[in-house]
């Protein structure tokens, strides 16, 4: 992202605290899926991740947070590398 880019972000954050804080969501989610070292390791961090986002207030998840809750049987079931499968980018 460019410096403009990253300045208009802050600009709009502040004023909306919620948005900014989906976003923050979103970026650690992200990372859980890129960095993940096993998939014992992100289930566990998932798991963590929802809490974060049960406790933030935020409903935009909720739908996202329902389907892990409902199938993380399917979600967790991985391809080559310990990427889970519902989420591969293939």
């Amino acid at each position: 992202m460019t410096p403009e880019e990253q300045a208009c972000l802050a600009r709009l954050f502040t004023y909306s605290p919620e948005l900014e804080a989906a976003h923050l969501l979103r970026d650690e989610l992200t990372a859980i899926f890129e960095h993940v070292p096993s998939p014992p390791q992100a289930q566990e961090r998932i798991r963590a991740w929802q809490e974060r986002v049960r406790h933030s207030g935020l409903s935009c998840f909720d739908d996202f947070l329902n389907t892990l809750d409902h199938g993380w049987n399917e979600s967790s079931t991985t391809l080559s590398g310990g990427t889970p499968a519902a989420f591969s980018k293939d």
